[in-house]
């Protein structure tokens, strides 16, 4: 890692975190069915942080919930997406799998940028069951819910 992790929060707090946004294409036809949202960081001093690093520090100094939120807010926001009815997925962490909280921050985010939340698509990796298997189950039910 070559950040400070203080720099994580105030890279929240400046912006300068975005998504980037990978297609879905259809291999049959070729045609694009929606799109991968990778979030992504232009430090100003050290340029472009890979996820690998920044993620693992989100989720040991509690922000990866606010990392969350501003990317899927960012993502609802993008006026070509609303305008389609292509699918947009995003990854959760699997230590959000453990939180309750987060069909409600999902879904809240969703309303208050009028995006349908059947456009979304939630990508668990297999490491977010391991943990407790049950309350990741419930909070993918919630999800689904």
């Amino acid at each position: 890692m070559n950040f400070d992790p203080s720099d994580l929060r105030t890279a929240l707090d400046h912006d300068e975190l975005y998504p980037a946004f990978q297609p879905v294409v259809e291999l049959r036809t070729g045609q694009i069915t929606g799109f991968e949202v990778l979030a992504r960081w232009s430090h100003p001093v050290l340029g472009n942080i890979p996820p690998d690093e920044f993620v693992p520090v989100a989720e040991s100094t509690g922000l990866i919930d606010l990392l969350t939120q501003t990317i899927l807010k960012k993502s609802f926001a993008v006026e070509a997406l609303a305008q389609s009815s292509l699918a947009i997925a995003v990854n959760v962490s699997p230590i959000q799998l453990r939180d309750f909280k987060l069909p409600e921050m999902v879904a809240r985010t969703a309303e208050s940028l009028g995006f349908r939340l059947e456009r979304l698509i939630i990508e668990l990796t297999e490491s977010a069951l391991l943990d407790d298997p049950q309350r990741a189950i419930d909070v993918a039910a919630e999800l689904k819910a």
